[in-house]
């Protein structure tokens, strides 16, 4: 019994003892008493797009990409893109000290959560876990953007080649790369920034291509606007060893810069013998064959000639009748010979699998494994005299081989109604076929069509997929009708409608969009479709996440847009 006595006493004394120790249980918590923002930007994941307060159907981009702010002791500078429309409703996302509470106008503020208008100086307080507070005050400026910057060749006599340029925006520098031994004590660069910002050099106001600039040191730019707050941006030069590099890397011809070709002409390069072939049937025996090559040639290379004349892409003719000898130079002063040859195919590989199987099944002998040869194709008659080869599928005036240009396109054969497309694309370009009414085909895997300015027939023009895919984008510019026939339906998620003759793409009432499908036309046109309820104006607007582009009637700039939802 005294032994259960003093065992008694002595757990009364020690529960004594630890309940006075406990009086209060938050003694024992250390404070960190830390108030601090450490990190502080506006992504433009949660701030991306700005509707128009007087039309909601019309909305931008609006911090198209991040805004990382400054932290400066107690202040936080935030540089906003420059073309972003509002910095109001503004979600930004932060990181604070730990177990510290951030308020803004006395509410919590949430990463990425809570709105925040920044139009004026705004205040944040961070609240530390001992209740000492600390103020931020976050300021919003435009941020004064290099947009370009360049040191050409043609105003600085000087240089081997163009500089390389690489811009930081991020950071606001920009490096540029020269040839070793360049004297850079005297350049003239181009730059282009927004009419309402200005760059100085030590106080001196800077004109695009025309101020000379010492790069032999860290150049310091002063960009700025009438909002106090200007920008430091760096261009730091550098150079590197002379390049051996003196090949083609393409070479090519234009129809544009070559209007009696029937089809561009792909050069095909091969940079181990140093020879460019060039597949071209019908222009066999033509002598002279001047043309005017387009061509691209390794990064650093100084020149481009033939018999000591300077070449220049897109401009200098010459004749092709037979092999030519270019010579480049490198830049570091190697000289590299290219014979460029023009030969006429026997024959080119079909790469769609439908219409190759259809040759070999109804026409072997006109096939060489996957390939057709091109001199029995042209000799071959269909049924009732029809050509293999026209200037289309279905033509008022079907033309003979002489339009026929070689691998590098092919056309159709209109009796069985296969279109022909240009080879490694899913694209159907009917624009030369001037003649063209119609266009019917099955089981392709054509997924555009172009049949701008097809006049068709009395202004309508058809096209008939009579099974497999139907095509999702149309390119019909300037087509006042397009009449869709077939036993599927036409869902499209892109139309290019522009002009101002167009009147109505749904003749056969066979045409719905794709949710999100994208739509162009020239805004008279559409205004006056509105006016007099064309019923197109309904499908549109019916259609899920539509977005109709409204462009000027000269068809170069865009200038509303319109969401239907």
């Amino acid at each position: 019994m005294t032994h259960i006595l003093k065992s008694f006493s002595v757990l009364t004394l020690l529960l004594a003892l630890l309940y006075g120790c406990k009086e209060n249980a938050f003694d024992d918590i250390v404070y960190n008493g830390k108030n601090d923002i450490l990190e502080f930007s506006i992504l433009s994941e949660n701030n991306g797009i700005y509707q128009d307060p007087d039309d909601e159907s019309i909305q931008h981009l609006n911090f198209y990409k991040d805004a990382k702010g400054m932290i400066i002791d107690n202040k936080i500078i935030v540089l906003a893109p420059y073309y972003a429309k509002s910095w109001n409703g503004l979600k930004p996302s932060f990181k604070k000290s730990d177990r510290s509470i951030m308020y803004h106008h006395g509410e919590i503020q949430l990463n990425g959560q809570s709105e925040v208008d920044f139009s004026n100086p705004t205040t944040y307080t961070v609240v530390a876990d001992n209740d000492e507070s600390k103020d931020y005050i976050v300021e919003f400026y435009k941020e004064k953007p290099i947009f370009s910057f360049a040191i050409l060749k043609e105003d600085n006599p000087n240089l081997s080649f163009d500089a390389e340029v690489e811009i930081d925006s991020s950071n606001r520098t920009i490096i540029v790369e020269f040839s070793l031994g360049t004297n850079l004590s005297s350049l003239i660069p181009r730059f282009v920034i927004p009419d309402d910002v200005e760059i100085t050099l030590n106080g001196a106001p800077q004109t695009s291509g025309t101020s000379t600039v010492d790069f032999s040191t860290v150049v310091e730019y002063k960009v700025s606007m009438d909002d106090d707050y200007p920008e430091t941006w760096k261009v730091l030069a550098r150079t590197r060893e002379p390049n051996p590099e003196n090949d083609f890397l393409t070479f090519n011809f234009s129809t544009a810069k070559n209007p009696s070709l029937f089809a561009d002409l792909i050069g095909e390069v091969d940079t181990v013998s140093h020879v460019v072939r060039v597949a071209s049937y019908w222009t066999t025996g033509i002598n002279p064959l001047s043309l005017v090559p387009n061509f691209t040639i390794s990064k650093y290379a100084k020149n481009v000639s033939v018999n000591a004349v300077t070449q220049i892409s897109d401009q200098t003719a010459a004749n092709f009748a037979s092999p030519i000898v270019y010579s480049i130079t490198a830049d570091d002063g190697q000289i590299q010979e290219w014979t460029v040859i023009f030969y006429k195919p026997s024959k080119f590989y079909i790469k769609d699998r439908y219409f190759r199987q259809l040759l070999k099944t109804h026409y072997a002998d006109l096939m060489e494994g996957d390939s057709l040869l091109i001199e029995k194709a042209i000799n071959n008659r269909l049924v009732g005299g029809t050509d293999w080869w026209g200037d289309g599928m279905r033509n008022k005036d079907d033309l003979p081989i002489g339009s026929f240009s070689g691998i590098e396109f092919f056309q159709a054969i209109p009796l069985l109604g296969i279109p022909g497309v240009q080879l490694g694309t899913n694209t159907l370009d009917l624009r030369k076929n001037t003649g063209l009414a119609e266009v019917v085909y099955w089981n392709s895997n054509i997924d555009t069509y172009n049949i701008s300015g097809l006049p068709g027939t009395n202004g309508q023009f058809i096209i008939n997929v009579t099974a497999g895919k139907t095509p999702g984008r149309i390119i019909a510019q300037n087509v006042k009708e397009i009449l869709f026939r077939g036993p599927t339906a036409y869902i499209l998620n892109y139309l290019d409608y522009r002009g101002l003759n167009v009147n109505n793409f749904n003749m056969g009432s066979t045409v719905s969009f794709a949710s999100g499908s994208k739509v162009l036309m020239t805004k008279r046109r559409w205004d006056e479709w509105e006016q007099s309820a064309n019923p197109c104006v309904a499908l549109i607007k019916s259609s899920s996440n539509m977005t109709l582009e409204l462009w000027n009637e000269a068809g170069t700039q865009v200038v509303e847009t319109k969401r239907f939802n």
